[in-house]
């Protein structure tokens, strides 16, 4: 579990590696039918809240593995605190700490606004679950969730742009109605066609839930078995309205492109792998004394409580890579689960 829990970090960390430097040269090329611009975070990934979503679960397993060594070391170290954060700058801990870093300065460059919003939440919810079973650990909790939230979040995400994300979250309150009315305030002040620009808007929830909206037929006529997996690119201009525009090769929400492709049958079978996971990983917290067991657990149900709140706007479970890396991570809840309580050496 704890080599697994590793190599997801150390792929996390060369995506980081490898978005942040063709961020930095302004990278702009062609894949395949797709052109790729790294105007934000992206990694390999073509689309931000993909890489967001892989840059978040990797996270909170990295968090998970984080507390365990906290965990240790508020154990064995009863010296003064000068000496505790002298050994804890030349522990293994503190090369997971900036590991740790590292992931988030990625997750917020790639100015994912549920990339970034569905992670505060599922590590604020997790950690305060974490703390109320444990309450040995809550101080520890309270030092991880601290840090966290003031060195990471608050001191490094201004540094690397946490203000876009936020102007991002606020622009999302903007209706449709609101948006058109912009559009033709500024064609009014440029006098003439050659003179307009059109002004960048972000997309609304009002917009990004069209094709949710669309797809509510479909869901109908496709009820037990759906329609097929990856079919609903090929179903969905059957429902679409004829003045709709875009091309909706998802549906950005897992829930219903899931309903779409397997029906209810596949996905209550989807429903029940993860709730049953949930119920392990809580079991875990709750009854294991291995720090691992806990650790792992923790960071699993964090992992699936982030994911269940960002597949409510995006396609993250369409992704092959995102899809293989949250199976690895239910499989480490349920072997969490099934570990012995002997303590480690």
């Amino acid at each position: 579990m704890k080599i697994i829990a590793y190599a997801l970090l150390a792929s996390a960390v060369f995506q980081a590696l490898v978005g942040g430097f063709l961020f930095s040269i302004n990278a702009h090329y062609q894949l395949f039918t797709s052109e790729v611009i790294h105007d934000r975070m992206l990694g390999t990934f073509v689309y931000h809240n993909n890489a967001a979503a892989m840059l978040a679960m990797s996270l909170c397993i990295g968090i998970g593995l984080f507390l365990v060594q906290l965990e240790k070391g508020s154990a064995s170290n009863s010296g003064k605190w000068i000496v505790r954060t002298l050994d804890f700058l030349l522990s293994k801990k503190m090369l997971l700490r900036l590991v740790l870093v590292i992931l988030v300065i990625a997750l917020v460059m790639t100015r994912s606004r549920m990339g970034n919003a569905g992670f505060f939440i599922a590590m604020l919810f997790s950690l305060a679950l974490y703390a109320f079973y444990s309450p040995k650990t809550r101080k520890v909790v309270f030092v991880l969730l601290a840090s966290l939230i003031v060195i990471d979040i608050w001191i490094l995400g201004q540094w690397v742009g946490l203000d876009k994300v936020v102007e991002r979250l606020e622009a999302t309150q903007v209706s449709k109605a609101q948006r058109a009315s912009m559009l033709a305030q500024a064609k009014q002040n440029a006098g003439n066609e050659l003179n307009f620009v059109k002004p960048h808007t972000e997309e609304s929830i009002e917009e990004r839930s069209l094709p949710v909206e669309y797809a509510i037929p479909a869901i109908r006529d496709y009820f037990w078995l759906g329609s097929g997996a990856g079919t609903f690119y090929t179903i969905f201009p059957q429902y679409r309205p004829t003045e709709s525009r875009g091309y909706y090769d998802h549906a950005h929400n897992d829930y219903v492109e899931i309903l779409t492709d397997f029906g209810v049958i596949g996905f209550s079978l989807f429903a029940l792998l993860i709730i049953s996971t949930l119920w392990q990983c809580l079991r875990a917290i709750q009854l294991r004394r291995n720090p691992m067991a806990k650790g792992i657990a923790l960071g699993v149900f964090m992992a699936i409580i982030y994911i269940l709140l960002h597949s409510l706007v995006d396609f993250n479970m369409q992704i092959p890579a995102n899809a293989l890396l949250f199976s690895t991570i239910l499989a480490l809840g349920w072997c969490a689960r099934t570990l012995d309580q002997i303590e480690p050496k």
